[in-house]
């Protein structure tokens, strides 16, 4: 009985992940938002985690979602927005050259807090897949330490 119970304890993050990862992603923006809050109000890492696409992504930047993510779990979410993004935006974070997004974007979804204590709030770009809103990455051009 205990062999059964420790095995199942081991199997269930993995069950967990692959329900989140298999679902498809909110059909709008603001449905989007909706999610983000609901995630981080209930400290569910493994549906924010399945929210973003993780193309081009290296395990060090997943580890620093993850942080990130983890450090708002807690607070009270004030509110979480979302608004259209125009192309301005994208243009801004690919300039240098240094930098480009895994998808197209359409949206920023931002979420405060009222006891931040100093936090920024959190932005997310976000743009639409075969599946759904889905939240992009912000990745190096060329290869970095961890990659």
């Amino acid at each position: 009985m205990r062999r059964i119970g420790l095995a199942a304890f081991l199997l269930l993050p993995w069950v967990s992940l692959s329900t989140h990862a298999a679902a498809a992603g909110p059909a709008s923006p603001e449905a989007l938002a909706q999610t983000i809050r609901n995630g981080l109000e209930h400290r569910d890492l493994v549906l924010l985690e399945s929210l973003f696409n993780w193309d081009g992504a290296s395990p060090v930047k997943h580890r620093i979602v993850a942080y990130e993510l983890r450090r708002c779990f807690g607070l009270h979410v004030q509110a979480a927005t979302a608004e259209a993004i125009g192309p301005d935006a994208v243009a801004a974070i690919t300039q240098s050259g240094r930098f480009r997004l895994n998808m197209d974007i359409s949206a920023r979804v931002r979420v405060t807090f009222t006891d931040a204590d100093g936090l920024d709030p959190l932005a997310f770009l976000a743009g639409r897949t075969a599946d759904g809103y889905r939240i992009a990455l912000i990745n190096p051009t060329t290869p970095t330490r961890g990659q």
